[in-house]
């Protein structure tokens, strides 16, 4: 499907699905959706309950899903688990899931947190993919928070199972598959502070902030341009001259990587956000 055959700008009262609803950049992407005001329900997947301790039980548009995502994992996953992600019939998948390996407790467990979860999670939530009803998978996006320096060919753990995650995706199905790389992430709230954080934090404000403007983002910002580019799609982006296009074998559909700097420029663009 070429760029001129791309749906447009998703309607209002549309379906989102939401990985990693309760991290730092999920917490904020939950917010950009519901400010947003694009999407009628956005359906958040997670492991236990979020939703009255984050003072959202009583807004129905975020629908709240329990699942095992060890049954997503492996070449013949749980269908009634798949089931509850296809039944969305999801516009958009958000994807802000993922850990560390001092979290997980080993390279195994980082590794099926970071990357098995994610793309069995995706896969699940194709709506043509194993006979679901009702919308062809041709129109459905998803949108990934990667790390800078992601490669599948990198030495060091983090950035090679963030790059394996991204070409997983990209060759799914989906129509469009955006990719953020952000930089340091800014004003990052979470349930587990990374005691890393704060130093490398100061480090990148107030050095390489200076000379580069791919050192770092807010995770505000970075949730702001991930809503927009999911809900505006490939359209929006190549009318502002943003993203880059991934190309490779087995990759389906239109894959954009978009780096640190076009994110920062999507967030602080204010004719993007109207």
């Amino acid at each position: 499907m070429s760029a001129q055959q791309q749906p447009a700008a998703i309607a209002r009262g549309k379906h989102a699905i939401l990985l990693g609803a309760t991290g730092a950049v999920g917490s904020s992407l939950l917010s950009a959706l519901l400010a947003s005001g694009a999407y009628g329900q956005i359906h958040a997947f997670v492991r236990k309950p979020f939703k009255e301790r984050k003072g959202l039980a009583s807004d129905e548009r975020v629908v709240e899903h329990i699942v095992d995502f060890d049954k997503l994992v492996g070449d013949k996953p749980d269908v009634a688990e798949s089931e509850k992600f296809r039944d969305v019939q999801a516009d958009v998948v958000y994807i802000a899931l993922g850990t560390t390996r001092a979290q997980a407790g080993s390279a195994a467990a980082f590794e099926k947190i970071d990357r098995e979860y994610v793309v069995g999670a995706a896969r699940a939530s194709l709506v043509g993919s194993t006979g679901g009803k009702g919308q062809d998978e041709a129109h459905q996006r998803v949108v990934y928070c990667s790390t800078a320096g992601a490669s599948s060919s990198s030495p060091f753990l983090y950035p090679k199972s963030k790059g394996l995650t991204e070409d997983a995706l990209s060759k799914l199905g989906y129509a469009q598959t955006f990719i953020f790389r952000p930089g340091f992430l800014k004003n990052a709230i979470r349930e587990k502070p990374r005691r890393i954080e704060a130093l490398f934090g100061w480090f990148t404000s107030n050095v390489l902030s200076k000379i580069s403007d791919g050192a770092e983002i807010g995770v505000s910002p970075l949730a702001k341009a991930m809503v927009w580019a999911g809900t505006n799609g490939v359209e929006g982006l190549d009318s502002k001259k943003i993203g880059t296009r991934i190309q490779g074998e087995g990759k389906k559909g239109t894959a954009v990587l978009i780096g640190n700097a076009e994110a920062a420029k999507i967030a602080g663009d204010a004719e993007l956000l109207q």
